[in-house]
């Protein structure tokens, strides 16, 4: 459902619910394919999901939820929150932000407007 994904691969599912569903997906970024795996680390089926990612040093944690505003509107948020995890990270990322940042929320927006068409369209 998001066309910002080049590739997706599920790597591990869990027997029930989607509290620990892993899967690795490719994005382009600054020109360039990205792969990032994340994991399900709670669950409100239907309404919310946050998941952890690890990377160049740094924890991302994402929050993806969808709220019915009325009949078929819904209202869709996605929360970043990237946690340095060593100096170096913290460094890189302090200089990197506002590029860094840009990027994400262009794709964050698309990532969002992918979703409340799915949801509303009742896929």
């Amino acid at each position: 459902m998001l066309s910002g994904i080049v590739t997706l691969s599920v790597l591990d599912r869990p027997e029930s619910g989607l509290i620990g569903l892993k899967w690795s997906e490719t994005r382009v970024m600054f020109s360039q394919e990205a792969t990032e795996t994340m994991t399900i680390t709670e669950s409100e089926e239907g309404r919310q999901y946050p998941t952890r990612a690890e990377s160049h040093g740094s924890a991302y944690l994402t929050k993806v939820e969808v709220s019915e505003v009325s009949g078929s509107q819904t209202n869709p948020a996605i929360v970043v929150d990237a946690k340095p995890q060593s100096a170096f990270a913290w460094v890189v990322s302090l200089l990197m932000a506002p590029l860094i940042t840009g990027s994400t929320t262009k794709a964050l927006r698309q990532d969002l407007a992918d979703i409340r068409r799915s949801v509303e369209s009742g896929n």
